[in-house]
């Protein structure tokens, strides 16, 4: 409540006036935050998120989450002309944050990424991130990092017989 003496805020017309004030307030402080939030994709709220899309055209499956939302956007906002190697790689780390492997060769003609299993729903979005970015000239590979011996090793056969043998190749182990 706003500092005013005592015996003016027991008056209950101004106490009435102050409360409402207060839950204006509130809700100002509210929407300054959101404002605050809406500036950068991370902290993007879903109203805003959903304008973004609509202008980059996306469609959006209904059970995408927020952060998933958010990284898609992110994805067109950066399709941006220069590019470089070193713009490729902070988009890819900004894409796919639990991992990947890019390979190039050495005549720079092949370009091959390997995202992990716990980014697998991004492969869309980087094949097409990557499509607008990399030169026409270079074969450019998006797979999926299948599980290995050297990863399904670490577990007891106990353990792995819950998963089936599709389960096995493409889903994470926990």
């Amino acid at each position: 409540m706003f500092n005013a003496p005592n015996i003016i805020t027991q008056i209950p017309d101004i106490a009435q006036i102050y409360a409402i004030n207060e839950e204006q307030g509130e809700q100002l402080d509210a929407d300054v935050e959101q404002i605050n939030n809406d500036i950068f994709v991370d902290s993007m709220g879903d109203d805003t998120l959903k304008h973004w899309e609509s202008i980059f055209g996306l469609t959006v499956p209904d059970d995408s989450s927020l952060d998933d939302r958010r990284i898609k956007v992110k994805g067109k906002m950066m399709e941006k002309l220069p590019y470089s190697y070193r713009v490729v790689i902070a988009n890819l780390d900004a894409l796919l944050p639990n991992g990947y492997d890019l390979t190039i060769n050495e005549n720079l003609t092949y370009m091959q990424v390997k995202i992990v299993l716990t980014s697998k729903y991004m492969l869309t979005n980087v094949q097409q991130f990557l499509d607008s970015v990399v030169p026409l000239n270079m074969v450019l590979d998006v797979v999926l990092k299948f599980n290995t011996y050297n990863v399904l090793g670490l577990y007891t056969h106990d353990h792995l017989s819950q998963y089936t043998y599709q389960g096995l190749n493409d889903e994470p182990i926990v």
